[in-house]
């Protein structure tokens, strides 16, 4: 809580000096992670990546993650992915491999996978339904 001990000595405003703070030191490896994300919206992260940036051991985060989200962390960076594939298709003519490749899958079949599971859609369904 450390770092957090110098927020509260520094706080001038009065709806700042009545933030829980101490919700707030148990939430800190969320926030680091967006704030992250933030800073890094192309940038994949593993687990292994996410849990040093909370300063937490990988098994640890792990289950936080899942605990204080309601999903497993590979879920949401998937989910982060497919996010910005579908802002690549609504954006850009851009081809589903291109897409996959440059939203951080390795492979087309990983990507066609989690993009139904997401979206319900193929990709291809998806960018389909965009040109109708």
């Amino acid at each position: 809580m450390g770092d957090f001990t110098i927020l509260r000595a520094n706080v001038r405003d009065e709806s700042l000096s009545k933030i829980n703070w101490k919700a707030f030191a148990y939430y800190a490896p969320l926030i680091k992670i967006e704030a992250y994300v933030r800073q890094h919206p192309d940038t994949s992260l593993t687990l292994m990546q996410a849990a040093s940036i909370a300063g937490m051991e990988s098994t640890h985060f792990s289950k936080f993650f899942r605990k204080k989200t309601g999903v497993r962390f590979k879920y949401w960076e998937d989910l982060r992915k497919v996010e910005r594939a579908v802002s690549l298709f609504e954006t850009n003519d851009i081809s589903v491999t291109e897409a996959a490749l440059k939203v951080g899958f390795n492979d087309l079949t990983t990507f066609e996978r989690a993009f139904k599971r997401i979206k319900q859609k193929t990709p291809r369904e998806y960018k389909r339904h965009l040109a109708a």
